[in-house]
């Protein structure tokens, strides 16, 4: 549980002061005899409203930002039957609330079963999946959905794994009425040592055809990644969903493969940005804040270089959103665009000066445009220096600078 609260005041004029919460959470429970768990996990962040509107290099800005709350509570029973055939049986709740009038809070509900079989040492295994579950928008059109999966698991080599799916999937996502559709895909994972893994999925779906990429390895000193998404994201800790990030997000993500367990990378990740003074909830790429199902293709190139006492992070991005429900949803910027497009890139470094003092250093450049003609570019500096004055006090200075120009006008920004 990583939580702070801030307060903000302003010393001429008061209708800027405010209070912030910022909350990054993930718990794993063992509520019974390592069969039955429940998944755990919470974050609270400042989030742009619209991808065109003010921003601020402090995250706090009176017209464009909102607080968003997401939680997600996932009981379920896991193990095995008939010798070789694992199963797990899942509930799980989602929410996210924002503070803002304009912008749906979301209510997710889902329940699935996961059924499969692949003895070791054996070429040939199986799964079936399937799920049904309800999302609800406040000020959107609720939807349904469900679907079942079957597929065929080949194991090529020790490294080499394909599977073959195919399936049927229900909802009203696209249409005012249910609609049943057919799906296939096929997945391909390779992992030609304990440092690189390669996956490669691709999937003939309603909206058209998905995939998911991934790429990572690791060297001694070094660890690259790449990802390359295109599906429907329902609300911002929907299961799969690629966070365009955080300082968290970025190493979180880097270490997946290094340290598998979620609590135990949390932590560690934790660890290592106090290390360098880095703030964990720190956006190092605004998104925006939907109120329906949004069809999104994420791309997104990170590298993290770390010696002794420092550490460099280089992340390279591009989104391209459109809103799948053709039915008005009360608000947000696709009323207004039909597709919306995000770039950027973000360099950071930090640098442990003595074991008790650290620098950091950070450019971000980003821009975002839409098929109405609305578009906002941003770039932003900052350098900051921390040091820990006792074993429990800290003290930090950081000086920021952006550069603002969009649709909106043009306008620096300096705290």
């Amino acid at each position: 549980v990583d939580y702070s609260l801030s307060a903000l005041y302003y010393a001429q004029g008061t209708s800027g002061n405010q209070f912030r919460n910022a909350l990054n959470a993930s718990a794993k429970v063992n509520a019974w005899d390592n069969r039955a768990f429940i998944d755990l996990s919470g974050v609270v962040s400042n989030q742009a409203i619209s991808a065109f509107g003010p921003r601020s290099v402090n995250g706090r800005s009176d017209t464009n930002q909102s607080e968003t709350a997401s939680f997600r509570f996932s009981p379920y029973l896991r193990g095995s039957f008939l010798g070789d055939t694992d199963y797990e049986l899942r509930y799980s709740l989602q929410t996210a609330d924002t503070d803002t009038a304009i912008r749906s809070d979301i209510t997710d509900q889902s329940v699935s079963v996961r059924l499969g079989s692949r003895p070791a040492g054996q070429t040939l295994g199986w799964s079936f999946n399937a799920s049904a579950g309800a999302t609800d928008y406040s000020r959107g059109r609720d939807t349904e959905s469900s679907s079942a999966q079957g597929g065929l698991i080949v194991a090529v080599s020790p490294q080499l794994q394909v599977t073959l799916l195919a399936g049927a999937e229900s909802n009203d996502i696209i249409t005012l009425q249910k609609e049943t559709y057919n799906t296939a895909g096929i997945n391909v994972e390779w992992r030609p040592s304990p440092n690189t893994r390669m996956f490669v999925g691709v999937e003939d779906r309603y909206f058209g055809n998905g995939h998911n990429i991934a790429l990572q390895h690791r060297t001694g000193r070094t660890l690259w990644s790449y990802t390359d998404t295109k599906g429907v994201a329902n609300n911002p800790l929907q299961e799969g969903a690629v966070s365009l990030g955080t300082n968290f997000d970025f190493f979180d993500q880097q270490y997946q493969q290094l340290i598998p367990d979620p609590v135990l990378r949390a932590r560690f990740v934790n660890d290592l940005l106090r290390f360098y003074n880095l703030p964990a909830n720190e956006l190092a790429v605004q998104n925006f804040l939907t109120s329906s199902a949004t069809l999104d293709r994420v791309q997104r190139l990170s590298v993290a270089l770390s010696g002794i006492r420092s550490v460099w992070t280089l992340s390279v991005f591009r989104s391209d959103s459109s809103r799948l429900d053709t039915v008005f949803s009360g608000g947000d910027d696709f009323d207004f665009n039909t597709d919306i497009e995000q770039q950027g890139w973000s360099l950071n470094y930090a640098h442990r000066l003595t074991p008790l003092t650290s620098l950091n250093a950070g450019l971000n450049n980003q821009k975002s445009t839409g098929s109405s003609g609305l578009n906002l570019r941003s770039t932003t500096a900052s350098v900051g220096l921390g040091t820990r004055l006792s074993r429990r006090t800290s003290a930090s200075v950081q000086l920021q600078h952006g550069t603002y120009k969009g649709s909106s006008g043009s306008y620096n920004d300096t705290a």
